[in-house]
């Protein structure tokens, strides 16, 4: 590769990434309460880009309703601080069953959570999954 293409495409890297981030949707926290909440109502559908985000506190748990007749996994993605001893971990993915419902967290902000504070997963696939990202009130 000519040297200029690849200092190119060096200096282009970090705005991909950039890009990529500011495509994902950005999920609302919702923030439970001994009252109840409706989280079939508040449910949205995941993003049709295969990523959403939200604002991680290390509280929130992520749920994923997979409605579809196929699994669908969904890949917790490692923020900035995501190394254990001087080594990247692999990335956290969590399988879901068609027709299932899968919980997960809480994510530690120091292992998930990008510069911005937001933690990111990923989906293998979309059609009719339903994602919710909750925090336990007082």
């Amino acid at each position: 590769m000519p040297r200029k293409l690849l200092a190119g495409l060096l200096l282009l890297a970090p705005a991909l990434f950039l890009a990529a981030d500011a495509r994902a949707a950005t999920l609302t926290v919702t923030v439970m309460s001994r009252a109840g909440q409706d989280v079939t109502a508040l449910a949205a559908s995941a993003d049709a880009a295969k990523t959403d985000k939200w604002l991680n506190t290390g509280a929130e748990f992520f749920v994923i309703v997979n409605g579809s007749g196929s699994p669908t996994t969904a890949t917790l993605n490692l923020g900035v601080g995501g190394i254990v001893d001087g080594q990247t971990p692999s990335a956290r993915t969590v399988t879901v069953l068609a027709g299932h419902t899968a919980v997960m967290g809480p994510f530690p902000t120091n292992f998930y959570n990008d510069s911005n504070g937001y933690a990111s997963i990923t989906y293998s696939a979309v059609t009719t999954v339903t994602v919710l990202v909750v925090r336990p009130g007082s």
